[in-house]
């Protein structure tokens, strides 16, 4: 009978200038356990060069990694990284996972725990917990505000200007490809920064066409000598996001996290708290436009929403 393998990546969050190990754990029939033989290829997205090939080693049993040095980590991108793995009970098995590699994180681990009037000490909490809510934290603001808090590399294939009516036709006005006569594109995107990449049916601009590339004040790419009516599709690579992490952000996400590994003994259901010194009511409860229930960190969140258009 064949061995069931079920893989997991790691909670590593992979910044510019700083070495970081990449981690998949492994488990085998139900255990975590070691691969008889496994490697990694690790390629970057945004150069499609590979930044890491050949063996991996183990942390611990089940637990794989391999180490990407910080000369290899010099700007936004995405990392693709192919596991392959054999075991004695089956044949090769091969996982896929992506890793963003960020400008910043949303806040150091100093900073957290020398932040508010309950210190977060390393011996309670540990530095992999602590890295590890950061990331879920960081990923529900990001997605609640419709930006990344710090610079981002994504890639996006979208129609050509003649969105399928054919080359004759008028190009309709179209948020998600080309509009206003086949000059602007609209990745969906906000605080774009600019354009490292594009591929027009397959063939890649060259560095003359990339610089003809603007991007408007409205998040569009404006191609000064228009975007081609026959392009069936276009695949654009940018950087977006903050470059740095707003102040308000890292306080409000510093905040939330200390609430979120320190619990209080008051269930967060509870709308009203009555005790000796009197009664007091408590945070809002969690609704579309209060998205934490904490009115302090959902006015930072709402004052640094974007639209995506």
């Amino acid at each position: 009978m064949a061995d069931f393998i079920e893989a997991y990546p790691g909670n590593e969050e992979p910044f510019v200038g700083v070495s970081t190990d990449l981690r998949l754990s492994l488990s085998i029939n139900g255990v975590l356990e070691d691969p008889d033989s496994f490697d990694v290829a690790v390629t970057s997205l945004r150069t499609s060069a590979l930044v890491i090939v050949g063996a991996t080693s183990t942390a611990s049993t089940g637990e794989l990694i391999v180490a990407v040095p910080n000369t290899s980590l010099t700007q936004a991108d995405v990392f693709s990284a192919v596991w392959d793995v054999t075991t004695t009970g089956s044949a090769g098995h091969q996982f896929i996972f992506d890793y963003d590699v960020r400008q910043h994180p949303l806040f150091t681990l100093a900073e957290i725990r020398g932040f508010g009037v309950q210190k977060m000490t390393a011996a309670k909490f540990p530095d992999e917990e602590v890295v590890r809510m950061r990331k879920l934290v960081a990923d529900m603001f990001e997605d609640y505000c419709n930006v990344g808090f710090s610079a981002a590399y994504s890639e996006f294939t979208m129609d050509g200007p003649d969105g399928g009516y054919g080359s004759s036709s008028v190009t309709p006005f179209n948020r998600t490809g080309c509009s206003f006569g086949r000059f602007l594109l609209f990745p969906p995107v906000t605080r774009m920064t600019s354009v490292a990449k594009v591929e027009v049916d397959g063939t890649a601009f060259t560095a003359g066409q990339l610089a003809d590339l603007k991007i408007t004040e409205g998040g569009a790419i404006y191609n000064l000598n228009g975007w081609s009516y026959d392009a069936e599709s276009i695949k654009v690579g940018v950087v977006h996001g903050h470059p740095f992490p707003p102040r308000d952000v890292r306080r409000a996400a510093m905040s939330y996290t200390q609430h979120l590994m320190t619990p209080g003994k008051i269930t967060e259901r509870a709308i009203i708290l009555t005790d000796e010194t009197g009664t007091w009511r408590l945070q809002s409860a969690k609704v579309p436009d209060r998205p934490t229930g904490f009115p302090d960190i959902d006015f930072v969140l709402a004052q640094n929403r974007e639209t995506v258009v």
